[in-house]
């Protein structure tokens, strides 16, 4: 439970509910296989959203450190991008998805809320996100939510790499979800790049800042 709430988190909440419930067909693409399923937004709600917590964490970490460039890679529904957004309204945070409809469903999603700073781009990463990251620029923080694959992993850390600051954090989305995932996240916070971690065992943080002192944090939340 949230002991501090924003004012934002509760229509938030409420969304998410709505999701939880909506019996809606939506046919979706894997960008990795190339296939299509229906399902239903319910369904994607239930498995695919970012728990409220976990989703607040991420806010918190945007409205702590005045965060103002963000990119977040695999949108969903978007609520997660609200969130990320919802931290200051300078806050710019492009979101990427490869499957059109839900690209399109999360910019209705940013429509409802009247965010304008999420601009939501309909793109297979695994092809273009160098182009992505030349097109928007060096970012604060990058949350890698995309494609759970070991060698996607590294690609996108490696690429986005290149497009940060010494004071930017890269998150890396459900670490343990298999051993590909563990695999790619031991090999990104043992990067000699990388000066300190942070392992919340559902979300990884990187950080760059050479000030800071190595070392690999583990926290049970």
């Amino acid at each position: 439970m949230e002991k501090h709430p924003f004012y934002c988190f509760e229509p938030l909440e409420i969304r998410r509910k709505e999701l939880e419930n909506d019996r809606s067909q939506l046919e979706i693409e894997d960008a990795g296989t190339g296939t299509n399923r229906a399902t239903t937004i319910a369904r994607i709600a239930r498995t695919a959203l970012k728990p409220a917590r976990q989703a607040q964490i991420l806010f918190r970490i945007c409205a702590r450190y005045n965060y103002r460039n963000v990119l977040e890679l695999g949108t969903s529904l978007g609520l997660t991008t609200l969130y990320l957004a919802a931290a200051d309204k300078q806050i710019r945070c492009v979101s990427v998805e490869a499957c059109p409809r839900l690209a399109s469903f999360a910019r209705q999603q940013a429509k409802r809320f009247n965010y304008p700073n999420i601009p939501i781009q309909n793109v297979n990463l695994d092809s273009r996100l160098n182009a992505v990251l030349t097109e928007t620029g060096t970012q604060d923080l990058i949350f890698i939510d995309a494609n759970h694959r070991y060698e996607a992993v590294v690609k996108y850390f490696n690429e986005c790499i290149n497009f940060i600051h010494p004071n930017s954090i890269i998150v890396i989305d459900d670490p343990y979800w298999s051993e590909g995932m563990t695999r790619a996240w031991n090999e990104i916070k043992q990067d000699r790049r990388v000066h300190a971690s942070i392992d919340l065992y559902y979300m990884g943080i990187v950080f760059f800042n050479p000030s800071f002192a190595h070392q690999q944090l583990r926290i049970r939340l």
